[in-house]
């Protein structure tokens, strides 16, 4: 007889009641029941509407938490710390889930022990829930696989360099709880790309399953991507990232692949972004950087 292993879905949540109701409804509607709900509140000016929130749906599984205001990243941390059942899903307090995201997610991992994580397709809405088709996204942009998929870590690492992978929004992916005491807690030096950071590190360890089903509808925030566009640190973190993890594929890459991918401009993890050109600096650095990392390696070989 199968044993129903609970999942943890844990929400960073910051100031916004009323996507935070719409997203635990959806959860409520889900038909897979067997989970606890960590939200865990950044200091939210209008926390006393997000405690009303939790007191309206009144489900016993729902567990909120609050602390001062540290930033997304460290209060992503400290709700990794609640987090105490067999498998982990992290959500923004602004998406939804479709009622069968955590069934067929779950079922995937509970069939496939060698998978480290399963993802799966999804809408992604605007405010008013309407799709969202611009130069980031378009009706496939995630769908990078035809048909469900198993891809092993090492495979996906390299095509996602080359601009072949893309790595989808956490609320988008279902994860055993022991991927933490390998990996450990989110990078706060990595900055704004931390979610991307710590699914390629998630992606080190066993292959991935893609579930080629919509199952999450993501929020896009206009603003969010213009302040992006405009944030020269956003791009210095990206390349952190790229540099993190490009020691991996190295050795495989020919020398074009390897300027292609520390070119700023060029790179495909920026390609979705309006690079400006004063990130020929974040070049300059990358390439120290790159340059010591491979040095780095060779010795040790």
């Amino acid at each position: 007889m199968h044993t129903w292993k609970l999942v943890s879905i844990w929400v960073p949540s910051y100031n916004r009641p009323d996507y935070l109701r719409v997203l635990l409804q959806s959860i409520l509607e889900q038909t897979y029941h067997n989970f606890e709900v960590i939200i865990y509140d950044d200091g939210s000016p209008r926390y006393k509407e997000i405690e009303e929130v939790i007191h309206q749906l009144n489900d016993p599984r729902f567990f909120l938490f609050r602390g001062e205001n540290v930033g997304f990243i460290k209060n992503w941390n400290r709700t990794l710390l609640q987090c105490k059942w067999e498998y982990i899903k992290i959500i923004g307090d602004d998406d939804i889930l479709l009622p069968k995201c955590i069934e067929e997610q779950y079922m995937v991992l509970e069939n496939n022990k060698a998978i480290w994580f399963v993802c799966c397709d999804f809408n992604v809405v605007n405010a008013s829930w309407l799709p969202v088709l611009n130069k980031y996204f378009t009706q496939s942009s995630y769908r990078i696989f035809q048909c469900d998929t198993i891809e092993n870590w090492h495979d996906f690492i390299k095509n996602y360099f080359l601009g072949k992978r893309k790595v989808w929004f956490p609320g988008a992916i279902l994860f055993p709880r022991e991927i933490i005491s390998i990996i450990g807690n989110f990078d706060e030096t990595i900055g704004s790309p931390v979610d991307i950071d710590y699914l390629l590190s998630i992606s080190h360890c066993r292959s991935l399953y893609y579930l080629d089903k919509k199952l999450v509808s993501v929020r896009w925030h206009d603003n969010l991507s213009k302040k992006l566009e405009l944030d020269i640190e956003h791009y210095r973190n990206i390349v952190k990232l790229v540099v993190k993890h490009f020691y991996v594929i190295y050795k495989e890459l020919t020398i074009l692949d390897k300027i292609k991918i520390f070119l700023p401009w060029k790179s495909p993890p920026l390609s979705a972004y309006k690079i400006p050109l004063d990130t020929l600096c974040v070049f300059c650095e990358s390439l120290r950087i790159s340059s010591k990392i491979l040095y780095t390696t060779r010795c040790n070989e």
